[in-house]
């Protein structure tokens, strides 16, 4: 019957009756894509028989593609299938002489021996207190002590791998979220440092990786790299386009396939750890799957349909999904809230000619922000809805902030209520920042702001609670600031403190104390990145891109 050339998509069914009314090859056929028709789509199935014409207890399985054979395989393995007492199992067909050939006698694995890998978070011992920063330039990657008077204190560029004439980092670098582990990019996988010596950890292979993303506790790390490999057939473990691995062991728990060609990961961890979800398309229909760390099961055993939804993104702080969807036909674009492990939808929001949106939350999970770029009937003009969720109120009300202009940045406060809006100005070449406070709980976001009006150089200070054209109502002091565009806002991980920044236009950098009006101005050129220590002390900047260890 089987034609193939691809033997992929072939799935070996196990644990059939071999008797009694289910028995008959009609019935176990219809029984079998009834079954697993909730899993994936099933093309063909052979039921296997005996020389009299009997039930074998298993069957051949095709699917319509390579990755539902694999989320089939994966789904059996992670949550096995029990039906009136029977427990069925899916293995891939080409695997079966493998399994076929091992030796029936138990044989213990061999012991590795322990690797002392010394105090992963020594760099919190400092006697100085100093933070640790990774610097980029020319073929070079250096760990750098940042002091508070003196220049930084070199800790660890790559000396080992020098002295056997090797690159330290081929691609890029990132530190995970609590700073234990230094991740460094190449061609064939990443590797993890960490240690007072920066001891290389653990090698995770995944050819052509563009990006990684840990889980905020550390546990897990998903590599991605946005293709499917050629040798798709060939029996490798981790074949896949995004694979979670063990951080502890150094497995993969499991790899997935691309579902198609993307430029951004489409895949976010849970705040908790426990669930990584991605996007995924079946028979035409977008979906949304959350699976459960770390035995890697569908929760629910169910997807959630989700038409179109472009963008996945979690609270910071909630077990909270947000997705949003795009127009289509007579149906509205819609933003959609979704809590876990219940799946329930908390709170939804139809919007109409929609172009695109993008979303932010909060750090501390209090407010959500989908910006929404909508254009006019006539498809000549565009403007910018800010629809502003209150998470912590009930029913999740929503508050829309409109503005006419071209958007450049937004930004919340990551302790407190404000956020801040750069957009372009009443005529060409004119730039303002605006800042808005979201105000007590209830109550109506307030324009609390400074409006920095570049062209002329002048600042004001503005109180409305109008969401319409801001309207000045008086100069507290005259800065000049030589016409230059800024793009890009920064606030201190601890609020209280912004920077306001024209990043990639050749534009000065200035370091700005909110909500006070600035007594002092610092420009810094040629920056092309920055950020902030954990604490509000004077932001560190470098004219090449370095990262905090704990920022």
């Amino acid at each position: 019957m089987w034609c193939l050339q691809d033997f992929s998509r072939l799935v070996l069914f196990d644990g059939l009756p071999f008797e009694g009314k289910l028995s008959k090859p009609s019935k176990l056929e219809k029984f079998v894509r009834k079954f697993l028709a909730q899993i994936a789509t099933v093309t063909a199935v052979e039921i296997q028989l005996t020389e009299d014409g009997k039930s074998a207890g298993a069957a051949i399985v095709e699917f319509e593609t390579t990755e539902m054979a694999h989320e089939a395989v994966a789904h059996t393995q992670a949550s096995p299938i029990e039906f009136k007492g029977r427990v069925f199992q899916l293995n891939l067909l080409r695997d079966v002489d493998k399994y076929a050939s091992m030796s029936d006698e138990f044989k213990a694995p061999e012991a590795k021996p322990y690797v002392d890998h010394s105090n992963l978070y020594s760099w919190l011992a400092d006697k100085g207190c100093r933070d640790q920063f990774v610097l980029r330039y020319d073929r070079e990657t250096e760990v750098q002590w940042g002091e508070t008077k003196n220049a930084p204190v070199l800790s660890y560029g790559g000396e080992r791998e020098k002295k056997f004439g090797k690159v330290w980092v081929d691609l890029q670098v990132m530190w995970s979220p609590q700073g234990t582990y230094l991740c460094t990019f190449h061609t064939r996988g990443i590797a993890l440092w960490g240690g007072p010596n920066f001891d290389k950890l653990l090698r995770l292979p995944h050819m052509n990786v563009h990006a990684a993303k840990f889980s905020p506790d550390e546990r897990y790390v998903a590599t991605w790299n946005g293709v499917e490999l050629p040798d798709i057939n060939a029996a490798s473990e981790t074949n896949g386009a995004l694979i979670v691995w063990d951080i502890k062991t150094g497995r993969p728990l499991r790899d997935f396939q691309q579902v198609q060609i993307s430029s951004t990961p489409d895949f976010a961890w849970s705040p908790c750890s426990n669930f990584i979800s991605r996007l995924s398309r079946r028979d035409g229909e977008d979906l949304v799957k959350v699976y459960e760390v770390p035995h890697m099961g569908l929760l629910g055993k169910g997807s959630i349909r989700a038409r179109g939804a472009q963008e996945i993104s979690w609270s910071p702080t909630d077990p909270i999904m947000v997705w949003w969807s795009p127009e289509h036909r007579n149906i509205p674009a819609c933003v959609t809230l979704t809590k876990f492990p219940s799946k329930s939808v908390i709170r939804t929001k139809n919007l109409f000619h929609v172009k695109t949106c993008r979303v932010y939350w909060q750090k501390s999970g209090d407010f959500l922000c989908v910006e929404v770029t909508r254009v006019s009937k006539s498809g000549k003009t565009e403007y910018t809805d800010f629809q502003l969720f209150r998470m912590r109120e009930r029913n999740i009300p929503i508050e829309i902030l409109s503005f006419t202009t071209t958007i450049y940045n937004f930004a919340w406060e990551p302790v407190g209520t404000r956020f801040g809006i750069i957009h372009q100005g009443e005529g060409p070449g004119r730039f303002q920042t605006v800042f808005y406070d979201m105000g007590p709980p209830g109550g109506h976001h307030q324009m609390l702001c400074t409006c920095w009006h570049l062209c002329c150089g002048c600042v004001y200070v503005c109180s409305q609670a109008s969401r319409d054209t801001h309207r000045v109502m008086f100069v507290i002091r005259t800065v000049k600031l030589e016409d230059r565009p800024v793009n890009e806002l920064f606030w201190s991980p601890l609020g209280g403190h912004v920077v306001i920044a024209g990043l990639q236009v050749r534009s000065p950098l200035h370091s700005q104390p909110r909500p006070h009006p600035p007594t002092h101005l610092h420009p810094f050129y040629a920056c092309s990145k920055n950020g902030w220590v954990p604490h509000t002390l004077p932001v560190q900047l470098r004219a090449t891109p370095y990262v905090s260890r704990s920022q």
